[in-house]
């Protein structure tokens, strides 16, 4: 596991990402969620039901790049919580930890998203 550090994160570029996800909280069972935008440091996601700050939690998606798609595995906490709509919830997940295929698949996808601009 890589743990990411805190300059790392505020210097993070978000870049759109729309996928379906699922996310693991203590004591619940693997809920369905969608992304929105990821970085080095954080993950935004939309879900059907709001999620409790400074929860603990697990993120896994897939990602593709123009090489590969490969499952990402991320562990977080929850900062915040978002009412959007009738039963739509954005929540802002800091990255903590990632396995180092997973940290090199994103950097990849969020270098070559900046290429393109």
């Amino acid at each position: 596991m890589e743990a990411i550090s805190t300059s790392e994160r505020r210097k993070s570029v978000r870049r759109p990402l729309m996928v379906p996800a699922r996310i693991l909280l203590p004591q619940l069972p693997i809920t369905p969620v969608r992304t929105v935008e990821i970085s080095l440091g954080g993950i935004g996601i939309l879900s059907d039901a709001p999620i409790a700050s400074n929860s603990a939690c697990a993120i896994a998606f897939e990602l593709r790049t123009l090489e590969e798609s490969r499952r990402v595995n991320i562990w977080g906490t929850v900062t915040h919580t978002t009412k959007i709509q009738e039963k739509m919830y954005r929540s802002g997940i800091e990255l903590l930890d990632t396995d180092s295929a997973s940290r090199q698949l994103l950097q990849m996808f969020i270098d070559e998203l900046t290429e393109l601009e």
